[in-house]
């Protein structure tokens, strides 16, 4: 053997030996994070794990379980303190207590904007340093049973974002981009239909909106080769010249009124690999949470705030007005 197949040999055992000393160290019970990544174990007959779905962040693990024909149960975890759950009594129709093993749960049901099959529970498992919101359209009892046998992987890595660096695009406003109107209307639409319908119902002299704008401001990537897209838009109103306006409200040149309550905002969107995961509007009202020109201390707090958009369940329709 040759001095350069000696060392090309020598190599090869000692990446094979410390794989192997990776493996043992991963598989012989060592816990590396803090929250473990959840699974179910007792999911509804024919039910299947979606793990194409799965997000992973360390902080904050989203799993779903399918049946193919529409039903669902999904589990959110968070690190407790992380996510604030509070946002579902806006939408709650119904509030009941049960038991999650020998902790206690919220129930909430008839959810607004939602599936009237909708329900959520949620409970706090500090043994496991887990905040959990577990949904579906099935029965409260088939959730109960979910939960009580989730396990948790503490010795499961978490792939980190390879770059952080967030990318910013020209503003373009008074631009509807077509592509993106056609794979996110509907979330556009449930996020802003019921501030529309109440400033419709304001004054008889407003007629309608109309779309103004619709394009993707910014992304940048999160743990779990996930990357978050945020998009912006606008709506001006349609309206008889006898319609009052307040609060900043105007007429523009082409006979449109700006300006008014609900009429702007972002919605954020999840893919990976280029494969969608999930999309939600960014529950501020008026206000646009903008990146561009950002120090690093303006850009921690620019997405600790979007944090609690992208971690929102993935079934859930979440409105502005809502918020």
């Amino acid at each position: 053997m040759n001095r350069n197949k000696k060392i090309i040999y020598i190599m090869v055992v000692l990446l094979a030996v410390i794989a192997g000393w990776l493996y043992f160290e991963n598989s012989s019970g060592k816990e590396v994070r803090a929250m473990g990544f959840p699974s179910i174990r007792a999911v509804p007959d024919g039910f299947n794990y979606a793990e194409a779905k799965s997000i992973d962040t360390g902080d904050w693990c989203e799993v779903t379980y399918e049946n193919g024909r529409g039903g669902f149960v999904s589990l959110d975890c968070y690190v407790p303190g992380s996510f604030d759950t509070a946002f579902l009594e806006n939408y709650a129709g119904s509030k009941d207590k049960t038991t999650v093993g020998n902790k206690e749960a919220v129930v909430y049901r008839n959810l607004a904007e939602n599936d009237s099959n909708l329900t959520i529970l949620t409970w706090n498992d500090m043994a496991q340093n887990a905040q959990c919101v577990l949904g579906g359209n099935v029965s409260l009892d088939a959730l109960v049973r979910a939960a009580e046998s989730i396990r948790y992987d503490k010795r499961k890595t978490v792939a980190e974002a390879e770059n952080s660096e967030i990318t910013c695009f020209p503003q373009q406003d008074g631009t509807v981009d077509e592509t993106y109107l056609n794979e996110y209307a509907d979330v556009l639409k449930y996020a802003t239909k019921l501030n529309l319908e109440d400033c419709k119902k304001s004054d008889p002299a407003i007629k309608g909106f109309a779309l103004d704008s619709f394009y993707k401001c910014s992304a940048y990537e999160i743990a779990d080769d996930v990357l978050v897209e945020i998009f912006d838009f606008e709506y001006v109103m349609k309206a008889d010249r006898d319609a009052v306006l307040s609060g900043g409200m105007y007429w523009d040149e082409d006979g449109n009124v700006r300006y008014f309550f609900g009429a702007f905002g972002q919605i954020v969107v999840l893919s990976r690999d280029g494969k969608f995961l999930k999309a939600c509007p960014v529950t501020r009202q008026d206000i646009k949470i903008e990146l561009d020109g950002r120090d690093e201390e303006g850009i921690a707090w620019a997405k600790a705030r979007l944090d609690n958009n992208i971690k929102s369940p993935a079934y859930l329709k979440r409105n502005i007005a809502l918020a």
